[in-house]
Formats: C-alpha cells, structure tokens, sequence
C-alpha cells in the first residue's frame, strides 16, 4: 500500500491489482525527470513537475520503482479529477566543478 499525495487516499501498489507495466500499453507514455536524495536511512525521490509524487525505498532501485507506481496513480488521480496533465519540463543536467 502507498499513500497518494494528490488524493491523500491509502492505495494498493499498482502490481498489486495489475501486471507491472500494463499500464505502458494502454496509453502513450510520457519522461519525467525525478530526484533521487540520499536521506538518513533511505532514499527519497520525486518528480519536480508533479508537485506532491513522492516516494522512498530502502534502495535507489526501490526508490525508483515505488516512484514510477506512485507517478502512474499521482497522473490516473488527476485524470479522474479531469486535471491536465503536466507536460515533463524539468531538465537533469551534471556541472563538474573543481572539488
């Protein structure tokens, strides 16, 4: 179970109810960039243009796929409150500076 920030509901994981990634078919699919932070006992990761979709696991690899759960239900919620849809608009990028 997960807590879903834009309806503040309790919601079963999607591979809970559906196979993982059936979803991905049913309709055109869009890339977000998201954060990964290291926090003191696990990691916390969101996504900077879906305000309130976040997620943390014990690993970065859990991280990212409680993350990409929580995505899918954060955008199916807005959809059934007949919000738009963010477009993705954040951008990743590296600076290498003298450490």
């Amino acid at each position: 179970m997960m807590l879903c920030t834009h309806t503040g509901v309790l919601q079963p994981r999607l591979h809970d109810v559906a196979p993982l990634g059936l979803t991905f078919w049913m309709r055109p699919t869009k890339r977000y960039a998201i954060v990964i932070e290291k926090a003191p006992s696990n990691y916390a990761a969101y996504v900077p243009d879906l305000p309130g979709c976040i997620a943390t696991g014990a690993t970065i690899e859990e991280a990212e796929s409680i993350l990409r759960q929580a995505i899918e239900m954060h955008l199916e919620g807005m959809r059934e409150d007949g919000l738009p849809i963010p477009e993705p608009a954040s951008v990743v990028e590296y600076l290498e500076v003298p450490a």
